[in-house]
């Protein structure tokens, strides 16, 4: 599976220093994430790893290619680690997203990973209470999502959930908020719901907060545990072991 705990980047486009304090636009960063090869002993051939920016574009995201670098696995290792260099342009939120585009067949939905990232200043700024929601396919689980402003600004922000741009939520899985608008320092609540149709895994999703003036963007992951057989949802068929996961 995939998974987005440990995003990291990096302080300059040779992935060698830590990143601190929040980067402006035209710093030099690295993006990087560690690849894990999941079930088997077989060593297998170098993984083509692509990194790419999410950007809200009139509330929507559009994806943007960064760069690819592929995922070399030492003999006897389960992780390969990758890193590309990135240098962002503008001021604002935005979403990364490494996904494993694998020459082997793998179980859908979870190829990717994301992380969100604040370059230089915006007037919008999200909270969430937790970035991660596990729950158990059937159930559901909220959070909650609040204003994170600067002082002496209010804006009104439209809510959405979204799933990285050129991806879909998976069967089952449903968002809603307790209000679709936020204003000024309010809060709302994102519920998700799932059915026994909703595949095991982690997905990646996108809280988008837009505004007249600007646009927030906070990355939420959900985790789904199975009750019972774990089927394919394609071919309803239990899942085989033997597959890549990306840990940012």
């Amino acid at each position: 599976f995939v998974h987005a705990e440990d995003v990291f980047f990096l302080g300059d486009g040779t992935c060698s220093v830590g990143q601190t304090g929040t980067p402006e636009p035209g710093d030099e960063l690295g993006i990087a994430a560690i690849i894990h090869l999941e079930g088997g002993d077989t060593p297998i051939s170098p993984q083509n790893i692509i990194v790419s920016e999410h950007l809200p574009v009139n509330g929507m995201l559009v994806e943007f290619p960064i760069d690819t670098d592929p995922a070399v696995f030492p003999v006897g290792s389960k992780q390969a680690q990758i890193c590309v260099p990135w240098t962002p342009q503008s001021d604002g939120y935005r979403i990364i997203q490494v996904t494993i585009d694998p020459d082997f067949t793998q179980y859908l939905f979870n190829d990717a990973a994301t992380r969100a990232i604040a370059i230089g200043s915006s007037p919008c700024a999200l909270e969430i209470s937790e970035s991660t929601l596990r729950l158990d396919r059937g159930d559901s689980a909220s959070l909650g999502v609040r204003n994170a402003h600067e002082d002496g600004i209010t804006p009104v922000l439209s809510l959405t959930l979204q799933a990285p741009a050129g991806q879909s939520l998976p069967p089952g899985l449903t968002g809603s908020f307790s209000s679709p608008t936020l204003v000024g320092d309010g809060a709302q609540q994102l519920s998700i719901e799932t059915t026994t149709a909703t595949p095991p895994g982690r997905f990646p999703l996108v809280i988008v907060a837009d505004g007249t003036s600007c646009t927030a963007l906070a990355s939420v992951n959900v985790v789904v545990t199975a009750q019972g057989p774990d089927l394919d949802p394609i071919a309803n068929q239990p899942l085989q072991c033997g597959s890549v996961s990306v840990e940012l």
